[in-house]
């Protein structure tokens, strides 16, 4: 405002301009995800019906520190816009989700005011943008801190080389639709724990983003099919290669939003057209994903004793008088009655005596 710039000078009296930098930057970034929607508007600060279509942010991620600095004029100035008629939500955020801070080998927080921080620049040089998300993405959950250590990314460096030769070595199996009911035995649990696979990147991208654990499944995946001898049994028909491909092309998708490059290049040699980021997510089979059978601990008095295998879909009555028949639970019993047997579906059974 040209009125409100120009001024007096208190001490001579003569023209003077005020300075109108006196806020902290949290207060800029307090208000401006609103602005963003209609941001060419140049008769009022915004439309209320396109804030309606947008607000409130979905999910706020942030580190613990700058988040809680940030969301007490976050809040608070959503608040106020909203009293005063401008803003149609008195949120600004539907979600917070506070992601772990960095440390050193010592364990403490890296910042530059320390001098213990890492440049990053010479990292990615060596190993390369992918290799180092990775190795973020491995050392823990995202709301745990986490120890930085050049070690972590080796093992990601060897995880990322391995799924890119596997998926280069079928990039010639054939493609089609699958009959799951036709695979061979090794198939059909590589098939089961791609679905499980899917199953956990969905929950982990969408809710508690815990990017560590779809890593550690995919590797489990790769234990099953990522090898030679995995996928060039002679037994193998059509059907399993075409699976085996599947598996692969669902597997860049699943890497992409850690392993972006990684996920374009591997998207591409397996027929995929346009970018990774514009196709489909891997659709989730639930039937597809259940286990034949599972393994329960069995406990007494909350101690385990011992550990039965039982059919997925046991019932509670045929999983109680398995784990009571089990050799070892019965010696620890020693002819003692049970007064309660908890069974916790497809997890354990606990006697109390």
């Amino acid at each position: 405002s040209p009125e409100f710039m120009k001024a007096d000078c208190p001490k001579c009296g003569g023209p003077a301009q005020r300075d109108p930098d006196t806020m902290d930057t949290f207060i800029d970034s307090s208000w401006y995800q609103f602005r963003y929607v209609d941001p060419r508007n140049d008769q009022e600060i915004w439309r209320k019906e396109e804030i309606r279509k947008w607000a409130p942010v979905d999910l706020y991620i942030g580190g613990v520190e700058h988040a809680r600095g940030h969301c007490l004029y976050f809040r608070f100035i959503t608040k106020i816009l909203f009293d005063l008629g401008f803003c149609p939500v008195d949120e600004p955020a539907a979600r917070l989700f506070n992601h772990g801070m960095v440390c050193d080998e010592k364990g403490d927080i890296m910042s530059k005011s320390r001098g213990n921080a890492v440049s990053p620049a010479p990292i990615l040089e060596k190993w390369g943008v992918d290799v180092c998300r990775l190795a973020m993405a491995f050392f823990a959950p995202s709301e745990d801190q986490i120890k930085w250590s050049e070690h972590g990314l080796v093992g990601a460096d060897r995880f990322a080389r391995r799924v890119y030769e596997f998926a280069d070595r079928v990039k010639g199996f054939p493609s089609g639709p699958i009959d799951r009911s036709k695979f061979q035995p090794a198939t059909a649990a590589a098939w089961r724990k791609l679905h499980q696979v899917i199953r956990k990147a969905i929950q982990s991208y969408e809710q508690d983003l815990h990017f560590n654990t779809v890593l550690s499944h995919v590797m489990e995946l790769l234990n099953l099919v990522g090898s030679p001898a995995a996928y060039e049994r002679p037994e193998m028909t059509d059907e399993d290669r075409r699976a085996v491909r599947k598996i692969a092309f669902d597997v860049a998708k699943i890497l992409a939003p850690m392993a972006p490059f990684l996920g374009e290049e591997l998207h591409r040699r397996l027929g995929g057209t346009g970018s990774v980021f514009r196709s489909e997510f891997p659709a989730l089979d639930a039937e597809a994903a259940k286990e034949d059978v599972v393994e329960i601990v069995v406990q007494i008095n909350g101690k385990v004793r011992g550990k039965i295998t039982v059919g997925a879909d046991a019932g509670e009555d045929q999983v109680r008088e398995m784990a009571l028949a089990e050799p070892s639970i019965a010696k620890a019993l020693d002819g003692k009655s049970p007064r309660k047997v908890i069974v916790v579906k497809g997890r354990l059974v606990n006697i109390v005596v």
